[in-house]
């Protein structure tokens, strides 16, 4: 049997590997080895912050996906996982049918993902740019996700303590007003909703939204986006991470211009393992409410974070996997680019978007 030593928080833990389906124990009750998502009661309490992630027992990943341990009789978790599954449509689901309408979307695009290349108007019409005012200096600083007629999707770093937008730009791939042809479509905030669990210093829960001051009206380069509401991403899944960031990591110059590049699902246990070399205790518990992608050349950088991580389909409708968040640096090719998974959170975001 191969033994696993993982450091936590200083502290070093030898246990056997425990693979989907292998008994287990959590809290001394007997349990078994599956995903986070599937296990309502640890879920409710780590959401709730009744227990914190790293008190959780870990197994080994499955696609990219960790999983726990989940306490009681296999005939309960059985019952937890058909419920779940008959569980009614989700407000996100509905709005995405909605918004990818045909008769609400544009000519179909080609696309050719490739590595760090601009984008074309209308190719990712639910981009947003977050505006900050410092010092009566205005620039443009994060990116964000049109989720609905009225809300972004952002990090939460993007929109807390001394870092406040005072405006939302749509419908744009330059950011300046007479490079693409396009007219900005640029709406004030009403309110900023960080997750409740957030914490500044924290690299967990770094997820946010934010209320427009008015409805956008839905357009060729202006339309929601469509939200991922399940775990299932594989290596195979084309990912495509889209921002305004910097493009070169010496000189931390942003790009004027919208880029796209395609990235590639990392395990979320190797990630861990790499971060835990890492010098930041913050970094060294990664659970289900992270992605994280293999390090390369190609990554999202300074400028990119809230921006999303994405896949596409047949018609060119985005929908978001991830929220670009916090990690080590860019480009490293050593240590995983990190991002928020939006399935971890879309009960709390249908809770604030939809209600």
């Amino acid at each position: 049997m191969w033994i696993l030593s993982l450091i936590f928080f200083g502290t070093i833990i030898n246990a056997e590997i425990l693979y989907e389906g292998s008994d287990c124990s959590f809290k001394n009750q007997r349990g078994t080895c599956i995903s986070f998502d599937k296990c309502q009661k640890v879920k409710k309490d780590v959401m709730s912050g009744a227990i914190g992630f790293s008190e959780v027992v870990h197994c080994a990943s499955k696609d990219g996906v960790s999983l726990i341990c989940c306490p009681g009789s296999t005939s309960d978790r059985s019952d937890v996982e058909e419920s779940t599954q008959k569980m009614p449509a989700k407000d996100s689901v509905s709005a995405c049918k909605l918004y990818s309408a045909p008769e609400n979307i544009g000519a179909p695009i080609d696309f050719q993902i490739l590595e760090g290349i601009p984008t074309t108007p209308g190719e990712f019409p639910h981009m947003a740019a977050l505006r900050y005012n410092r010092l009566n200096e205005t620039n443009w600083g994060c990116g964000g996700s049109l989720i609905s007629d009225q809300y972004v999707l952002t990090a939460a770093h993007c929109a807390s303590g001394s870092n406040i937008p005072d405006l939302i730009r749509l419908g744009k791939t330059s950011l300046s007003d007479d490079e693409d042809g396009v007219n900005s479509v640029d709406v004030s905030i009403e309110k900023i909703t960080l997750h409740p669990l957030y914490r500044g210093h924290q690299k967990s829960f770094d997820i946010a939204l934010i209320k427009l001051a008015k409805t956008v009206e839905i357009t060729n380069f202006v339309r929601p986006a469509c939200l991922h509401t399940s775990n299932n991403i594989t290596r195979n899944d084309k990912l495509i991470a889209t921002g305004w960031g910097a493009t070169n990591v010496s000189t931390r110059s942003k790009s004027d211009v919208l880029l796209k590049v395609n990235l590639t699902l990392a395990d979320i246990d190797s990630c861990n393992r790499t971060y835990i070399e890492y010098n930041d205790r913050h970094l060294r518990a990664l659970n289900d409410g992270h992605i994280c992608t293999s390090p390369g050349k190609s990554d999202t950088c300074e400028g990119d974070s809230g921006g999303p991580l994405q896949m596409l389909n047949d018609i060119g409708v985005s929908t978001i996997v991830g929220v670009t968040s916090t990690g080590v640096s860019c480009g490293t090719q050593i240590y995983p680019g990190l991002y928020s998974r939006v399935a971890f959170f879309i009960d709390w975001i249908d809770s604030v978007v939809w209600t």
